[in-house]
């Protein structure tokens, strides 16, 4: 019985991890400890920092600094060769060394905002196109249009919560009473 409940509770464990670890690039994630992101980006949506009241996905999303500052979220503004204000981010993409995020402005037009991490500040590029050899070797997370899809891998992954406790307190009364007898 003891190695029926261990390969349960293995399972459990192993998918609550799984979708945690999936939701950690929409921010959702309850276990901080992933960071997949270059220079310690992280995604973030959190309800303390609610923007729109509605607690809509797409326009309180933001990506966040070591520090905890927001690098991109909506209404921030960016003044590089012109103002560019971001509306809400569609995507963002990246690899080892690069970041990409795609935005849509106030007069929904695309924007490209690409980060590099000079010494100690992030150097800010803008850029209305980008050609498809900057996209090679990166890998893009969809924020737009995402949110019923994030909002299914949230609810499965707390429901795995509930089986995991009631295996465990199973588990852990199974070895206690092996101990007792």
């Amino acid at each position: 019985m003891k190695i029926i409940l261990l390969l349960i509770l293995l399972f459990l464990t192993s998918a609550y991890l799984t979708l945690d670890k999936h939701l950690y690039f929409y921010g959702k994630n309850d276990i901080d400890v992933y960071n997949f992101l270059p220079f310690k980006i992280k995604p973030d949506f959190k309800t303390q920092f609610i923007i729109d009241e509605t607690l809509n996905f797409e326009k309180n999303f933001r990506l966040r600094d070591e520090h905890g500052f927001s690098i991109v979220a909506p209404k921030m503004v960016y003044i590089v060769d012109k103002k560019v204000e971001v509306s809400k981010i569609i995507k963002y993409c990246f690899n080892e060394k690069n970041i990409f995020v795609v935005i849509r402005d106030f007069q929904e037009k695309l924007k490209y905002i690409f980060f590099e991490l000079k010494k100690d500040y992030f150097n800010v590029n803008i850029k209305d196109d980008i050609s498809k050899d900057e996209w090679r070797g990166l890998q893009c997370i969809l924020i737009e249009n995402n949110s019923e899809q994030i909002k299914t891998i949230e609810e499965l992954r707390n429901a795995i919560y509930l089986p995991f406790l009631i295996f465990m307190f199973l588990f852990l009364t199974e070895i206690k009473n092996k101990h007792l007898s």
